[in-house]
């Protein structure tokens, strides 16, 4: 008898502990947020590797790098790496950037890495997160998803996270826009 009442006051006490759910924190709503869908970006800056680049040269995604200036060389980008989303030429070297970059514009699936800062937005249910995010390409050549550029002043920065809004209904967060 005490065997059959243990083991309804455990099987209580375990369905009972797995009916409550704690709320998720704001930075698992905003992942979950961000990474539901693909999101629209226009002209946002996508940080390159050099391995990239060659990658890029050798798949025809762009022409091989040119000098442009004496501060920048880019690459011409050409019909594959357009048909990525990919909407300008990609900047090789520059002055006051580390590493090679380019412009996206089109749907993008999107990976938060780490939600740096959130605060309250302008709106009652408006938030903004400052989150370390990057871009999914489904090419061979980026095997990893590519960094998205943060902006200071008007200008984008590869040390800079990018900063986003989200909306808040209920229970439910949801992406709105890339903020500069």
């Amino acid at each position: 008898m005490l065997r059959i009442l243990g083991s309804a006051v455990c099987g209580l006490a375990l369905s009972l502990t797995g009916c409550v759910m704690a709320p998720l924190d704001d930075a698992t709503n905003i992942k979950m947020a961000v990474e539901a869908q693909p999101i629209r970006l226009e002209a946002e800056q996508v940080v390159l590797t050099p391995r990239q680049v060659d990658c890029g040269t050798r798949e025809d995604l762009w022409e091989p790098p040119a000098q442009g200036s004496e501060s920048r060389q880019s690459a011409r980008l050409m019909t594959g790496g357009k048909a990525l989303h990919f909407d300008d030429d990609v900047s090789v070297t520059e002055t006051g950037y580390a590493q090679p970059y380019v412009q996206v514009r089109g749907e993008f699936p999107v990976v938060v890495e780490e939600v740096i800062h959130v605060r309250n937005g302008s709106g009652a249910n408006s938030r903004i997160a400052q989150v370390k995010a990057s871009v999914t390409v489904a090419h061979s050549c980026f095997a990893r998803p590519l960094p998205l550029m943060g902006v200071r002043n008007g200008k984008f920065h590869q040390d800079i996270s990018p900063t986003v809004e989200l909306r808040v209904e209920g229970e439910t967060w949801k992406f709105e826009r890339v903020l500069h």
